[in-house]
């Protein structure tokens, strides 16, 4: 249970300029900015290795970190002395809910040592997640390993945390809200007696147990921190409630009839949409646990009604929703998080289009048609493992197969080894074709070291990365790639012929590689 509710979350984080010495931390301190107020935040853990690094998410929209990576900043830290680390970062004073939500994560050690197939130098465990700084907050947090522990793990009770300075009062409150998820006493009891929606199954039960104890700290916290703590309590249980519903209608509750199914869906969207009144719409709106839970309960609508995850179905569901606002940001996020996976993704997309109206928007979605099938595939230009530039444009008259990937990518391990090491055998030595592997690693050196393991691509392909660029290289940013392994075929006429999650499976790669032959 820990597991998958960890699954769900591993979201979101905002604005920021970051230091690891003293001196550069004092010299952007001292830069005026009336819009932003300097974070400081300084991390001691005492069991960090020599030459271990802490790496930083701070979020520059609510939205769901693993999805929008694009829309947060990534920052890596060595430690000034044995075990601290220094970081002071800018918060925006503006909008309704002024502050950003960062997550925090250890970098192990390169003493490698292998277990389930990776190296402990590729692990990279969450020390705090998507906690919510303000302007001018100063904060040490102390961090120490669990007795429970787990080196090949990632989730939340890794660590246990403490904290002080001036804004102690609001992360140990936070802290101690998540800690009560994790004393689950309540039945997952999703169904009342007469097969209706049950306001009070175990999820919501939690939720209410950490409001009850946010409650006494009302008049002591200041009213933003007490509301992001509010919105965190409730729709983080919420995210978690949604997936659990997919697993329970897919085992326990798959012989419930349409009428059940109907009747229970229309009762739990209504009633989560009260929730909304609960808050101020700028709070909500400015909240990435309500982003990430919306996101999953509409997943969980579509897949209930169709027995499994359809995101052009989506489309009708999405267009219910009466704030505009809500609707589009919902609307461009399924759109980012299943590029490559629709049915059919123009007809999706001139249906969201007409409830996409911002210029923001507009321009989020000619983004995300450039990189369609039949459209022409982008031209990259990056580096081998021998310091030689290699573009797309290299291989016209050849079928492309390119594939993405970084250091650490479990599923990329499984999609190497199960399926495509199988059929880049079957296709040696056919000139006809090309593989191409790009990885997303900003350590060259360290990208090099990953494909000598052949456990992620083979020395035959064509090894490629973002020249130090991570997700923020052209490549990533055209193809929108949010998650890994990411598959495409690129035709002879450098067009894209097939991107969507059927490539991940090895008969239907096979067939589209050699359709795309005959195109």
């Amino acid at each position: 249970m820990i597991i998958m509710r960890s699954i769900t979350l591993c979201w979101s984080i905002l604005f920021l300029a970051l230091t690891i010495t003293f001196n550069n931390a004092t010299a952007k301190i001292r830069a005026i900015d009336l819009d932003s107020g300097t974070v400081k935040l300084t991390v001691l853990y005492p069991e960090a290795e020599r030459d271990q690094k802490l790496e930083l998410f701070v979020a520059k929209t609510p939205s769901p970190i693993n999805i929008l990576t694009d829309e947060s900043n990534k920052y890596i830290a060595a430690s000034i002395s044995p075990g601290v680390y220094i970081f002071s970062f800018k918060v925006s004073k503006r909008g309704p809910m002024p502050g950003t939500s960062v997550t925090l994560f250890s970098l192990n050690s390169k003493n490698v040592f292998i277990e389930d197939g990776l190296s402990k130098d590729e692990l990279k465990l969450d020390i705090f997640e998507n906690y919510f700084f303000q302007p001018s907050d100063v904060v040490t947090i102390t961090a120490k390993k669990t007795p429970e522990f787990t080196p090949t793990k990632s989730f939340r009770n890794n660590f246990n945390l403490q904290f002080s300075g001036s804004s102690t009062l609001k992360f140990k409150t936070r802290y101690t809200i998540d800690s009560i998820q994790y004393h689950r006493d309540f039945p997952r009891d999703y169904f009342l007696s007469d097969s209706t929606y049950n306001l009070n199954n175990g999820e919501l039960h939690d939720a209410k147990r950490e409001l009850d104890y946010l409650e006494t700290f009302s008049l002591k916290l200041d009213h933003q921190a007490y509301e992001e703590l509010r919105l965190h309590a409730l729709f983080y249980n919420k995210a978690f409630e949604a997936v659990m519903l997919r697993y329970y209608f897919k085992y326990q509750y798959k012989n419930a009839s349409n009428n059940v199914i109907n009747r229970f869906l229309k009762d739990y969207n209504e009633a989560d949409l009260k929730t909304w009144t609960q808050f101020d719409k700028g709070s909500l709106k400015g909240s990435s646990d309500f982003w990430v839970a919306e996101l999953d309960k509409y997943r969980t609508i579509v897949t209930v009604k169709n027995k499994k995850w359809i995101p052009d179905s989506s489309a009708s569901i999405l267009a219910n929703i009466s704030d505009s606002y809500v609707r589009e940001k919902l609307f461009l996020l399924v759109i980012k998080s299943n590029l490559g996976g629709f049915l059919d993704f123009n007809t999706y997309s001139t249906k969201a289009a007409k409830y996409i109206t911002s210029l923001k928007g507009k321009q989020e979605l000619n983004d995300a048609l450039l990189a369609q099938v039949g459209k022409p595939a982008f031209d990259f230009s990056l580096t081998n493992s021998a310091g030689k530039k290699v573009k797309l444009s290299d291989f016209k008259g050849k079928v492309v197969f390119v594939d993405f990937w970084y250091t650490g990518c479990e599923n990329c391990v499984g999609y190497y080894q199960d399926v495509l090491s199988k059929i880049e055998e079957k296709f040696r030595g056919d000139s006809n074709y090309v593989f191409i592997s790009i990885s997303i690693d900003k350590d060259a050196d360290f990208w090099k070291h990953s494909i000598k393991k052949g456990i992620y691509t083979s020395s035959s392909a064509i090894n490629l990365y973002t020249n130090g660029g991570g997700v923020l290289n052209d490549v990533i940013k055209f193809y929108q790639v949010y998650g890994y392994p990411r598959p495409i075929i690129i035709d002879k006429h450098q067009k894209i012929f097939k991107m969507d999650k059927s490539l991940r499976d090895e008969k239907s790669l096979m067939s589209a590689l050699i359709a795309a032959a005959m195109n």
